[in-house]
């Protein structure tokens, strides 16, 4: 058999093959426009034409790569996509912890001072007698009393007999302890803070309001700081032990019973003129017997 006959039969069962397995009412057109191309240019051709014109073209980097599975149909790549969104996540939540708002900055910085507070600094803290005496003053100070009692002071005169009375009221109310340096300033941050300067104040109200108007006017302003107005009445009043010595001595020479209006009031003359006779001194023995002889050679008139 010649091979162009060989040829049409094969193509002729290919024919019926494909006629028996596909009936021609179920033969989809697209098979048939995909396996009969016209040859002749005629409208079908240029439909495709047309149809592959208005397709988009992709890059020539695409075109180059091979076929195979694209970047969007590969998993890997949304994993990718997907850990890095979350790690610029976990930069944004690090960078929100990092720089926290300012109301709660606000709030641990208040907490951290309140606590600082409460919480004496090494090197800064005062002794336990200090605290103790800070206490009891601020509780003593809570019970009025009157200071009217005290004689004001006038100048030196009467510095001496004011020294003693101011000085019995303030022991009494635990404030003594602040003009003499027994209690330690404590720093700007203590816990008693606020109770030394509550004392303070009531200390310098107390010097001032024993003093003439005088003495007020020149010391009023410094009624924060009373150990520093104890220290300018005395350096502005007070005379030294020598006069002081003197003057008690003069006294005892110029008292005597004929002068005084009873005997309780020439006894109480000696008696002060000897406290004065013996400023600086040590009340012992020698003191007695001496107030006992002004006592006996004073008496210029039998009583």
């Amino acid at each position: 058999m010649p091979s162009s006959t060989r040829a049409k039969t094969a193509n002729a069962a290919a024919t019926t093959a494909v006629a028996g397995a596909f009936p021609q009412h179920l033969v989809p057109q697209t098979s048939l426009r995909t396996l009969v191309e016209p040859e002749d240019d005629g409208p079908s051709a240029q439909i495709s034409r047309e149809t592959a014109y208005k397709q988009p073209h992709a890059p020539d980097s695409a075109q180059q790569q091979p076929n195979g599975p694209s970047d969007d149909d590969d998993p890997s790549s949304e994993d990718d996509e997907d850990d890095g969104n979350d790690s610029d996540a976990e930069e944004r939540d690090g960078s929100e912890d990092d720089d926290p708002p300012r109301a709660s900055s606000a709030r641990s910085t208040s907490s951290a001072r309140r606590l600082k507070s409460r919480s004496p600094i090494l090197g800064t803290d005062i002794p336990k007698d200090s605290k103790k005496r800070i206490k009891h003053a601020f509780r003593a100070i809570k019970r009025s009393r009157d200071y009217a009692r005290v004689e004001r002071l006038t100048g030196a005169p009467t510095y001496r007999q004011w020294r003693e009375n101011i000085s019995a009221a303030l022991e009494q109310d635990s404030l003594m302890s602040i003009l003499d340096g027994t209690i330690k300033e404590p720093p700007q941050d203590h816990d008693l803070r606020f109770e030394w300067e509550s004392i303070n104040i009531r200390a310098g109200r107390v010097l001032l309001s024993t003093v003439s108007k005088e003495i007020n006017k020149d010391l009023a302003q410094y009624y924060l700081r009373p150990r520093f107005i104890w220290k300018q009445i005395n350096s502005q009043h007070s005379v030294s032990d020598i006069q002081t010595t003197r003057d008690g001595f003069d006294a005892l020479r110029r008292t005597v019973i004929s002068r005084c209006s009873g005997v309780a009031d020439y006894v109480h003359k000696i008696e002060q003129a000897c406290e004065y006779a013996q400023t600086g001194r040590p009340r012992n023995t020698d003191w007695e017997i001496n107030r006992c002889w002004h006592l006996l050679t004073n008496l210029d008139t039998p009583r």
